[in-house]
């Protein structure tokens, strides 16, 4: 089966019978290219698009900058520059 699982552990973990997974393993098998195709597709379309920590920072840039907030009417999320003073 995948990975370490025997037919055994799916069959437990999906709640189906023997024919049931037998008959998965069988459709699966049977169109093996075109699902593993598919699945590649999928896994590509979900790398491509996926929130990494450099597109969240650039996101929240933009959304800072002032072009954004010009347009939105709104203010900074965070300040651009720290006064700070002691005394």
């Amino acid at each position: 089966m995948d990975g370490d699982y025997t037919i055994e552990d799916v069959m437990a973990h999906y709640g189906l019978t023997a024919a049931e997974a037998h008959a998965a393993m069988a459709c699966y098998y049977d169109n093996q290219a075109e699902l593993d195709a598919t699945r590649e597709r999928v896994l590509a379309e979900i790398r491509e698009n996926a929130m990494t920590l450099e597109k969240f920072k650039a996101s929240l840039a933009d959304r800072n900058s002032e072009e954004y907030l010009k347009t939105k009417q709104l203010r900074p999320l965070f300040p651009t520059h720290i006064h700070t003073s002691i005394g």
